[in-house]
């Protein structure tokens, strides 16, 4: 239940590292019912999804730039455990995104 509780306290509030002082954020509240439709359609035409590594965190990222909404999961290798998922509200930061996203989509180099 512990984890259960500090993944739903990211994903309504906003800032901060300490469950108990984060900010409820009423955007994100909105978009409580997102995550887990995106997670099933996950491979529909609007939605991105692409593995990136976080410092030592294998992270899974499932985007919609038409609802704005960045779903993050934790790639634990015997499970996936849904880390956080928010509004994205600056152009800036869907464009950073994106431009990651293509980067993991390029083709890499054999060898």
């Amino acid at each position: 239940m512990w984890m259960e509780k500090n993944i739903l306290i990211t994903i309504i509030t906003h800032s901060g590292d300490i469950e108990t002082e984060r900010t409820p954020d009423f955007r994100r509240m909105e978009r409580m019912p997102f995550p887990k439709p995106m997670i099933d359609n996950s491979n529909h035409n609007d939605v991105r999804v692409w593995r990136v590594k976080r410092g030592s965190k294998d992270r899974i990222l499932i985007f919609s730039e038409s609802a704005q909404y960045l779903v993050v999961l934790e790639d634990r290798g015997d499970y996936i455990l849904p880390w956080t998922g928010y509004y994205i509200e600056y152009s800036n930061k869907i464009m950073r995104l994106i431009k990651e996203y293509e980067a993991y989509k390029k083709p890499k180099p054999l060898g």
